[in-house]
């Protein structure tokens, strides 16, 4: 059975032609409306926003790191160590929104590949992400990436945000697969002077 048999075609659900816009009530600041609504469903695993890095001196380009993703714990209770109980395969997929300044509106313009791995249920201090196998769907099969990252280049002058999309697959020691959004809320970044946080990119 290959990978794309395993983690299925149609499991990947396909994302609409067109433009989403969430409108904001705090300022262009805030998040999209869709963060205070997008609550994990379904059996999830820990994770964690994904870091992005910003960077004008490439290409305006900003940087998602595979995120902080752990399979659904499983008690075992013949194990009284730490290993891993439960390896899980799970997939990501970062979204781009760039601030319409002129509506006050945050808007999707890009989307990554989604990005599979299988990962432990247990701290990334046991579990080195560096060690995973990534694969990316290309839109017919899953073909095998890199470094699970997700780039963004050559963006226009405005602010962006990233929200990334998680999903577990349903497996023989998890009967129901999950879902969760998260957005990243905080943004490293390297404007040529040094690393700094900031509530957006900016270019």
């Amino acid at each position: 059975m290959n990978l794309t048999d395993r983690l299925g075609r149609l499991a990947l659900r396909t994302v609409a032609a067109g433009v989403a816009v969430i409108g904001l009530t705090l300022g262009p600041t805030a998040l999209p409306a869709a963060a205070a609504t997008a609550t994990a469903t379904g059996i999830v695993g820990r994770h964690q926003p994904a870091e992005v890095d910003c960077s004008r001196t490439y290409l305006n380009s900003m940087s998602v790191s595979f995120p902080d993703i752990w399979a659904v714990p499983v008690y075992n209770p013949t194990v009284f160590t730490f290993p891993a109980t439960h390896i899980q395969w799970v997939r990501i997929q970062a979204t781009l929104w760039r601030l319409d300044a002129a509506r006050n509106q945050w808007i999707i313009t890009s989307k990554g590949p989604w990005i599979a791995a299988k990962v432990p249920d247990v701290s990334m201090a046991s579990g080195d992400p560096s060690n995973y196998s990534f694969f990316e769907w290309n839109g017919i099969g899953w073909q095998s990436g890199a470094s699970g990252q997700t780039d963004f280049f050559n963006l226009a002058s405005g602010s962006y945000i990233v929200s990334t999309e998680y999903y577990w697959y349903a497996d023989d020691l998890v009967p129901q697969s999950g879902s969760d959004i998260m957005f990243t809320s905080s943004y490293i970044t390297n404007y040529g002077y040094g690393n700094s946080q900031a509530a957006s990119c900016s270019f």
